[in-house]
């Protein structure tokens, strides 16, 4: 068991946690979350464009060639 009944994960987590918001402050942690947001956005964004239809080739095209 751990403290006050949590788990050694959950105690290790938030220890990592509170260490990476001294290590980085609250004002590079929020600018980096807002980046990281707008990267998803804009990949979301990217992947609902419709990409133009790739080019049917027709198969039959060859076969009336070599005949003629």
């Amino acid at each position: 068991m751990g403290l006050a009944g949590l788990s050694l994960w959950k105690v290790g987590l938030v220890l990592v946690l509170v260490l990476v918001l001294v290590f980085f402050g609250g004002k590079r942690l929020r600018g980096m979350g807002a980046d990281v947001g707008t990267a998803i956005k804009e990949l979301r964004q990217s992947l609902a464009e419709e990409a133009p239809p790739p080019a049917v080739r027709d198969e039959a095209e060859p076969d009336r060639r070599a005949r003629s």
